[in-house]
């Protein structure tokens, strides 16, 4: 939930005379909201590629990190192949770029419980405050 005086707080709080299912429907709309300006900047991307050669700006890390957002607001598990893909780079250039966001403690790799070979990535809270903060002070697209 995001708080204007405070900046991102993850809990919802209640406010006066509000019950906490109230403050966390609250929050939920206020991170559907963060999700669907997260939408745009993503499709303005893939526009901006329609026009402009897509190796003119390249920013995988940043790619990836919005990829990864917007999995995470549709509740599915992003693989470490798939995050590549999704992302629009080869797979050594997506393991790089991963390797970088891990170090900066954006993103976490966890193995998949199913299949020992498989790797999920996922946002840690870090990486999730500071989109959640960035789409919330960015200019609407």
């Amino acid at each position: 939930m995001l708080d204007p005086q405070s900046g991102l707080s993850r809990q919802a709080a209640p406010k006066t005379g509000e019950s906490k299912a109230v403050a966390a429907g609250r929050a939920v709309r206020s991170r559907s909201r963060l999700a669907k300006r997260a939408v745009a900047a993503f499709k303005a991307r893939q526009l901006r590629n329609r026009f402009f050669a897509p190796t003119m700006f390249g920013e995988p890390a940043w790619d990836m990190l919005l990829a990864l957002y917007l999995a995470e607001d549709s509740g599915r598990p992003v693989t470490v192949s798939g995050l590549a893909n999704w992302s629009g780079y080869p797979p050594t250039t997506g393991l790089r770029w991963l390797q970088l966001l891990e170090s900066e403690s954006l993103v976490r790799r966890r193995p998949s419980p199913n299949d020992k070979r498989m790797f999920f990535v996922e946002l840690t809270a870090r990486g999730r405050n500071a989109l959640d903060e960035f789409f919330s002070r960015a200019p609407t697209i």
